[in-house]
């Protein structure tokens, strides 16, 4: 048994020296994305039966993207101990390539009534397409009502994003827009 202890230290020793050895002098580098363009966050206070009513519409300059919400009501009720959110599909479509999601800004006990929606747009644009002062737009409008629930304009100023290093390839041009 004393043999045995003696060999797991001595093994153990020799593992540690060489890892030692092995030490790298070059710089390995990883190959995270990231996407070039901007995100926008902003909050619309509306029901759940007035989100099929809703058309948002989403510009970079003057390239557009729109669409109408899809909402899936869940169970909610007396008899549910929890209930869920509606889900809600957010799909635009035009000129420019975006991401758009809505979703309860908070959970809530119910979702009867108005209460705030979270409205998350994310535009995929060329790099090459991008400078500081781009304009960006987003225009909630109700079917039957004049005035916009949301009619937000934000000026972009970029940043340079290296994901993998400063010293690696890779690198993406992106600006978060406040609400």
């Amino acid at each position: 048994m004393l043999f045995s202890t003696r060999s797991s230290v001595a093994l153990a020793a020799l593992g540690l020296l060489s890892l030692g050895a092995l030490h790298c002098s070059s710089k390995s580098c990883t190959t995270i994305g990231c996407d070039d363009g901007a995100r926008i966050q902003t909050n619309i206070s509306t029901t759940v039966d007035e989100l099929p009513m809703l058309k948002i519409t989403v510009c970079h300059k003057d390239d557009c993207a729109s669409g109408t919400p899809v909402v899936t009501k869940q169970t909610c009720g007396p008899n549910v101990v929890e209930c869920t959110p509606p889900l809600v599909q957010c799909k635009l479509s035009g000129t420019i390539l975006t991401d758009c999601s809505l979703g309860a800004a908070q959970p809530r006990a119910s979702y009867v009534g108005p209460y705030d929606v979270g409205l998350d747009v994310t535009f995929y644009i060329d790099k090459s397409k991008l400078a500081d002062g781009d304009v960006y737009t987003i225009r909630v409008e109700k079917a039957g009502v004049a005035t916009p629930l949301i009619n937000m304009t934000r000026i972009a100023t970029y940043s340079t994003y290296q994901p993998n290093g400063e010293d690696c390839a890779g690198s993406c041009k992106s600006a978060l827009l406040a609400q």
